[in-house]
């Protein structure tokens, strides 16, 4: 494993920065890079920047994604499942709207987001910013702080791209993907989430053949910042268990 590589994505209205405190955390020596998720939405393999790289990766990669960037994991698992060894999925779904007795974001506030997102970009945005932080019950954050940085870096993407992630986020329905995944899947999600529920984690567990979900209770959608120590543990773990199996095989 030790020439393979990490792969990270982002959540909608964020880029590679979100990754810095869970990187610093990691303790194992792996190459990474980071996919901008703006770059992954087309589903042509010609355009999209996750399939190329994964064409390019020999020795396999572990595939980081946090919420919209966790749909685009799936994606990528099954556009190349030889190429994949193992995803990392934090506060992440394979729907993000509900549907019946399915969990989920409703589409008329997805649809309402998108069409305030023309009229008023930074308002959206620190909307969300809220949202993602949520009550933070066991957490420490400055709120304001963490606010005016979210915003701030949110407002450097493209509002046509932003407003493309949304569609993306509507559009996307991946559930009838997981039980063909073969490869473990480790899921981090908060139970405090106020965008994805920890439901459609749980429901990802059920139905993924080696999925395995841990719980911080307390933790909000933004587990990046607010619990990075976690993620970064589980992307350690994670790193460890293939290095022991491919010794086990060799």
């Amino acid at each position: 494993m030790s020439s393979g590589c990490l792969i990270f994505i982002s959540g909608w209205a964020t880029d590679a920065s979100c990754w810095e405190p869970v990187i610093g955390e990691i303790d194992c020596h792996i190459s990474h890079h980071h996919v901008d998720w703006w770059k992954c939405l087309n589903n042509a393999a010609e355009k999209n920047a996750l399939y190329q790289l994964l064409r390019k990766e020999k020795a396999g990669a572990i595939i980081v994604g946090w919420s919209l960037g966790a749909l685009m994991a799936l994606e990528g698992v099954a556009f190349r499942p030889e190429g994949v060894k193992a995803l990392v999925l934090v506060s992440g779904t394979s729907r993000m709207t509900s549907s019946g007795s399915y969990p989920g974001v409703n589409l008329r506030e997805l649809n309402a987001m998108r069409a305030r997102l023309r009229r008023s970009p930074r308002a959206v945005i620190e909307a969300f910013g809220r949202l993602c932080i949520g009550d933070q019950q066991e957490f420490s954050i400055e709120t304001d702080e963490f606010l005016e940085k979210f915003v701030d870096r949110a407002e450097r993407l493209d509002v046509a791209s932003l407003a493309e992630g949304l569609r993306y986020l509507k559009e996307r329905d991946l559930r009838p993907i997981l039980p063909e995944i073969q490869v473990p899947v480790h899921l981090l999600h908060g139970d405090c989430d106020r965008i994805i529920p920890v439901e459609c984690a749980r429901y990802m567990e059920k139905v993924i053949p080696e999925a395995r979900l841990d719980i911080v209770h307390g933790g909000s959608h933004a587990l990046l910042y607010t619990a990075y120590n976690r993620v970064a543990g589980l992307i350690t773990g994670s790193i460890r268990d293939l290095m022991d199996a491919d010794c086990r095989t060799q």
